[in-house]
C-alpha cells in the first residue's frame, strides 16, 4: 500500500505532477475525439487514397520547398527590428524631403485626367491611328523608248498611314510624261487616284502632295516612247 503522507504532501504532489504545461494538454482534448478517430479508420480503410494523398503531398512539399524551411532558422523579431526607421543616405531628413518634393511634383504631373488616358490603351481601334508612313528614297531607271505606264514605286502600306508627299525628280527626263498615282483600294487591283501631265517645259521638281491611306499605293510614268534611252529618275516618299 502507498505510504499516505498528509493532504498538503498529497496535493503538492499533484501539482508537482500536473503542471501548468501539462494542464494546458488538457485543452487539447476539446475536440470530437471519437469523429476523429473515426476518420482515420476511413483513411486506414482506403489504403489507395491515403497513398494518393501521400503522393499528393511529396508532390507539393519537394525536396528544393522542404530546403526553404531551413531559410527560417533566423531570428524574424531581431532582423525586423534591424529595419532602418529613416531613409539611408548621407543625410536622411535631407532626402527623404528630396524625395517627397519629387514625389509632388509627379502626382501634379500625373492628373487624374492624364491617368484617364491609359484606359485608352484598351482600344480595340488602336491599330487604326493614323502613323506616318516610313521614308523611302530611290532612283528608277525610266526607259524612255517604251510607251507602256512603269512603275516608279509601290509603297507597302500594312495599317492606315500618313504619306506627306511623294518628290520626283524630273531634270534627266527628255519626254513628256504622265505621273499617275494609284491606291489599291478593293485589296487586290490598283486604282487610278490621280494623274499629273509633265511636260518637259515644267518645272524639273515635281510633287505628288501628302495623303491618307490605308493600303498600298503605286506610282507609274509613262511617256510617249520616242526617247531613246533610260534615264534616272530621283524619287522620294516622305
Amino acid at each position: 500500500m502507498a505510504e499516505y503522507h498528509g493532504p498538503k504532501v498529497s496535493v503538492a504532489l499533484l501539482l508537482t505532477r500536473l503542471s501548468a504545461a501539462r494542464a494546458g494538454y488538457l485543452d487539447e482534448l476539446d475536440f470530437a475525439l471519437q469523429e476523429a478517430i473515426a476518420a482515420l479508420q476511413t483513411d486506414l480503410d482506403a489504403p489507395a487514397q491515403y497513398m494518393a494523398d501521400l503522393t499528393t503531398l511529396e508532390s507539393r512539399l519537394t525536396a528544393a520547398r522542404a530546403g526553404y524551411l531551413d531559410e527560417l532558422d533566423f531570428d524574424l523579431a531581431a532582423a525586423i527590428a534591424a529595419i532602418p526607421t529613416t531613409m539611408v543616405g548621407t543625410d536622411g531628413a535631407a532626402l527623404a524631403a528630396s524625395w517627397t518634393a519629387a514625389l509632388a511634383t509627379a502626382l501634379a504631373a500625373y492628373t487624374a485626367a492624364r491617368g484617364a488616358y491609359l484606359d485608352n490603351i484598351n482600344n480595340a481601334d488602336l491599330a487604326n491611328i493614323i502613323r506616318d508612313v516610313a521614308e523611302a528614297t530611290d532612283t528608277f531607271s525610266f526607259d524612255e523608248t517604251s510607251a507602256a505606264a512603269q512603275t516608279l514605286a509601290t509603297v507597302t502600306i500594312a495599317a492606315r498611314s500618313k504619306v506627306g508627299g511623294i518628290w520626283l525628280d524630273m531634270v534627266n527626263v527628255t519626254q513628256d510624261t504622265t505621273i499617275k498615282l494609284l491606291h489599291k483600294v478593293d485589296g487586290t487591283n490598283f486604282r487610278e487616284v490621280s494623274s499629273h501631265a509633265w511636260v518637259t517645259t515644267d518645272a524639273d521638281g515635281v510633287l505628288l502632295e501628302g495623303f491618307t491611306a490605308y493600303r498600298d499605293v503605286r506610282i507609274t510614268l509613262t511617256c510617249g516612247g520616242g526617247g531613246g534611252v533610260n534615264v534616272n529618275v530621283p524619287y522620294a516618299v516622305v
